[in-house]
């Protein structure tokens, strides 16, 4: 009897709860009606549900993510608008607004910057890992990180392009070729630029490299140690944003393990560090110390707090690493399906850096000179357009708000987003928009730059206030890495059967497979 009591109690409070919601839902969705038609603004189109609550978009998306259509299922979601470029949608019970409308992402990065930010549930599910910095901070701690890391990408930093020869080298050890025919094995490019890149970042702002390229990396087992559980913590943070409203509150397996080890491997460092520059202070340093560009100790100058510390670099060394990374795998994926674009940047890297015997690296290419040669700069835009690496981005509004665009029948009308609306906004769809970039938007012509002015139209390191401050840093070290490859490797063949990409879901997105064999020159 007691039992069935407590039943009915515990009923009638999910009912009241319920009944709670509903009314609180319907008032609040009576006063932002009220202060939209104050703003002038009009509803966005809302996409039709065929289960409650959003049920059926949700679990196509949670599909489309484990088997790397994500990214064109949402492009068909706007070609399903039939040219409408902003659309809400309901997910469990909310309101998300998604648009890939050039005004209205300038809006929330630019021009209305002030009344939107990251929101809770970014920070709540990346701080355990990354910390409060600079990727995860709003507001007044946000601006005083970019202060301070502002000047740590200042071109003197991002043009030095010795320390990256050794870390290409490597790359080559991994990329033998045959003595019979010239050609190298099967081989999976993408993971190597990873690893590459994870060199040449660690390197840049720890000051010593992780040399995961390496087969016998270091006798330091936590260095290769920190190397795995650091790609287990990235991944681990990718899976999180998919468990939605509980991505703060599950892990997956062993993601707290992961993210220990590279806490204890960053603290280890950032200590040794610190007591080497009270060290320089009292006893001098060498010529190669002063030489030697070390962000950590720059960005040390700044602050001491081992936490701060640690927070900021595993910020900048996720970016550092998987943007150029993505980057280098998505133009050799085009590069291998178009051979006659290799040739012809071929044929200019020869003439404007010479070949891979007659080059001097530190001499020949210089971070002017890499700057300076179009074609290889319009091969990477037109690859970070098709294929940028952070491609699904959001901001939450901070206040009652408005942005330009999106609302009403012709969807041309301002839209009205609440304190506390979540706007998802697609620069992967943006970029390939028939009207903005001609009929063959989806096709890989890095000659459509020749003249091309960027605009917000094309902004795949982001924009406004929050651009990325390693964006520099990223086009160097790729236009760097594809010199040398290119210098050295006269063809390339495509070992994977399908031409459309398979898209590996993660903070950035890369190629699921770079699958190729290249012929050494």
């Amino acid at each position: 009897m007691y039992s069935l009591i407590n039943f009915k109690s515990a009923l009638a409070a999910i009912v009241l709860y319920i009944f709670y919601r509903i009314i609180i839902s319907k008032l609040t969705s009576f006063r932002n009606a009220q202060k939209a038609k104050a703003l002038g603004c009009e509803p966005a189109y809302m996409q039709p549900n065929q289960l409650p609550f959003g049920i059926d978009h949700l679990l196509v998306s949670i599909n489309a993510v484990k088997d790397g259509t994500f990214l064109t299922v949402i492009e068909d979601f706007f070609v399903d608008l039939g040219g409408r470029h902003t659309f809400s949608t309901s997910v469990l019970g909310g309101i998300e607004t998604l648009t890939v409308e050039p005004t209205n992402i300038q809006a929330m990065l630019a021009t209305q910057f002030e009344d939107f930010d990251l929101g809770d549930r970014r920070r709540g599910t990346m701080d355990p890992f990354l910390g409060s910095g600079i990727f995860t901070q709003d507001g007044k701690k946000w601006q005083h990180s970019r202060a301070m890391l502002r000047p740590q990408f200042v071109r003197e930093q991002v043009s030095d392009l010795v320390t990256e020869e050794e870390h290409v080298q490597n790359l080559f050890c991994v990329l033998p070729t045959s003595s019979t025919d010239g050609w190298t094995a099967e081989v999976d490019l993408q993971p190597l630029f990873f690893n590459l890149t994870l060199d040449a970042a660690s390197q840049f702002l720890l000051g010593e490299s992780t040399y995961s390229q390496l087969t016998d990396p270091t006798s330091d087992k936590r260095v290769a140690d920190f190397a795995k559980c650091f790609d287990a913590g990235t991944r681990g943070l990718s899976k999180k944003f998919s468990y939605g409203p509980f991505s703060t509150l599950l892990h997956p397996t062993g993601w707290k393990a992961a993210v220990s080890t590279c806490h204890n491997f960053i603290d280890d460092v950032i200590s040794k560090r610190l007591e080497n520059m009270d060290r320089k202070k009292i006893f001098g340093e060498s010529e190669d110390e002063r030489n030697r560009y070390v962000f950590l100790e720059a960005l040390a100058q700044e602050t001491r707090d081992v936490l701060e510390l640690r927070s900021q670099i595993l910020n900048i060394l996720l970016a550092g690493r998987d943007t150029t990374a993505a980057t280098l795998g998505w133009t050799f994926f085009q590069l291998v399906r178009h051979p006659e674009v290799y040739q012809k940047l071929r044929k200019i890297i020869l003439r404007e850096f010479g070949t891979y015997s007659e080059c001097v690296p530190h001499k020949d290419i210089t971070f002017q000179k890499l700057k300076s040669c179009s074609y290889l700069q319009h091969t990477l835009s037109e690859t970070l357009r098709l294929f940028p690496v952070v491609p699904w981005n959001n901001r939450v509004a901070n206040k009652d708000t408005s942005l330009p665009t999106g609302g009403g029948p012709d969807g041309k009308s301002k839209i009205f987003v609440p304190k506390g609306g979540q706007i998802s906004y697609s620069v992967h769809v943006m970029q390939r928009r028939k009207d903005l970039w001609g009929e063959d938007a989806a096709e890989f012509k890095p000659e459509r730059w020749e003249g091309r002015k960027m605009g917000w139209d094309f902004i795949p390191f982001n924009g406004g206030p929050r651009i990325c401050l390693g964006q520099q840093y990223a086009i160097t070290e790729a236009s760097y890495v594809i010199v040398r490859l290119l210098q050295r490797f006269d063809d390339m063949a495509n070992m994977d059967p399908s031409l459309q990409p398979r898209y590996e879901m993660g903070l950035t997105v890369c190629p699921s497979e770079v699958k190729v064999k290249m012929h050494e020159a």
